[in-house]
């Protein structure tokens, strides 16, 4: 009878652990430089080294995470915070790329640049354990700070396959029938 609590007990811990959700959260502080290539903007900009003041100007950068083993993504968030020196339009772009920065996906071609954070789904492009992203200025408008970027991934559990639900439930009968039959004899 033990063996019948014990083995419930584990299928229902394992379904319980199937609606589980974990955050990992990956930072790169811009203003510091801290994981940047490409263009240094100004630096003279109360510690927001990372200014971008003209239609070319860019920051590159690779968001490492890491995912535990056991689980999947199910949900990826970039967050992007910008400042801005409020003397008038601020236009930007936003890129994404698949192949470590050889291709790059335009994910908003005109983005008007208010201080805050602004959020994009970007599961489709994490890549094992990294997200390449790209911002720059766009034309005349280009004037602003760009401060952070935050990676917010929500992983869940890989699935327990059926075939484990069934073996379970057929050594749960096996042991019933055993029972039934010691006790028969």
């Amino acid at each position: 009878m033990r063996l019948v609590f014990v083995i419930a007990a584990l299928l229902a811990m394992s379904a319980y652990g199937a609606v589980a959700q974990a955050a990992i959260i990956s930072t790169v502080n811009i203003s510091n430089g801290t994981g940047v290539t490409g263009d240094v903007g100004h630096s003279a900009y109360a510690g927001k080294a990372r200014k971008l003041g003209s239609h070319n100007d860019r920051v590159e950068w690779e968001q490492l995470y890491t995912v535990p083993a056991g689980e999947i993504v199910h949900s990826a968030t970039l967050k992007l915070t910008f400042d801005d020196d409020q003397d008038g339009p601020e236009w930007g772009r936003l890129f994404l790329s698949r192949d470590k920065g050889n291709t790059w996906n335009t994910i908003e071609s005109r983005l008007w640049i208010d201080p805050g954070t602004y959020n994009w789904d970007v599961l489709s492009y994490l890549d094992n354990g990294s997200l390449w992203a790209k911002v720059m200025g766009y034309g005349n408008g280009a004037d602003f700070f760009f401060d952070k970027s935050v990676l917010e991934l929500h992983t869940k559990p890989v699935p327990i396959p059926g075939a484990i639900w069934l073996l379970g439930a057929g050594v749960l009968g096996l042991v019933g029938l055993r029972r039934k039959l010691s006790n028969d004899i």
